[in-house]
């Protein structure tokens, strides 16, 4: 789906960043080069080890004629991106607690600092020298992106992983409500695109039970989604109702 909107990142020195730029001017496009290369590389990486979204076209049709949307094809495809957000966002919450990021990355430097140790040991000058010549005459077999990588490379790439993981510790970290704050940007995802293509879809209660487009598109979408990322179904309609209210004063402020 996205191999022909890869956008092409040029090195911006001022800014010391990449900057990406849209592979054409499609909406899809301009979205992907809304993504850093480190995103978009983990945006195909996790596309490629979900698969694509089983969801068919008939059943994005009948998404996009629940909101009322005309342009079919592009609101679909709109839509399977959002799908795909989903896979990453729910993964990102469940694993977001102050205690998992801090216990993954300081797995992350401990690993690196003694793989380092370990290469330090059998380069040059060390005990393990004749050791670690074996290592590099199968290193230099090895073409990785046409580099020669060896035992000095590697001791210093392992020092910058070290540093990259202390630092990607953040200060503060907000307790969230686990897999219901990817549902929340799912379901924003859908109000907003809704929005863009001048479509509508409705969310109203009558007596307890809530009724509407919106939910009869999430309930089309929940196969495709990943598994629990869903409130409760007796709670579902009052998280839309929620959520699009919220939505709604956020749009007023600006």
């Amino acid at each position: 789906m996205f191999s022909n909107v890869q956008p092409k990142f040029v090195w911006n020195a001022e800014q010391k960043r990449w900057t990406a730029i849209p592979a054409n001017e499609t909406k899809l496009a301009q979205w992907a080069a809304s993504f850093t290369p480190a995103d978009w590389n983990r945006l195909l990486r996790s596309q490629k080890l979900l698969g694509k979204p089983g969801i068919t076209g008939p059943k994005l049709r009948k998404i996009s004629e629940l909101a009322n949307v005309q342009n079919h094809f592009e609101f679909g495809r709109q839509i399977y991106g959002l799908i795909l957000d989903a896979y990453g966002n729910d993964a990102a919450s469940r694993g977001s607690t102050a205690k998992n990021i801090k216990t993954s990355l300081n797995r992350v430097v401990r690993h690196a600092n003694l793989l380092n140790d370990a290469l330090r040991a059998v380069d040059i000058g060390s005990p393990g020298e004749y050791p670690g010549n074996l290592l590099e005459r199968q290193l230099e077999k090895v073409n990785f992106q046409e580099q020669l990588i060896l035992v000095p490379e590697l001791i210093e790439l392992l020092d910058l992983v070290a540093a990259a993981a202390s630092n990607a510790k953040p200060q503060k970290i907000k307790r969230g409500r686990g897999s219901n704050r990817a549902f929340d940007k799912f379901v924003m995802g859908l109000l907003l695109a809704v929005r863009h293509w001048r479509g509508h879809w409705s969310v109203h209660r009558i007596g307890k039970v809530y009724k509407g487009e919106l939910l009869d598109a999430l309930l089309i979408l929940e196969p495709y989604l990943p598994p629990k990322f869903y409130p409760q179904k007796a709670a579902l309609g009052r998280a839309v109702e929620h959520i699009r209210e919220k939505l709604n004063k956020i749009i007023e402020k600006k």
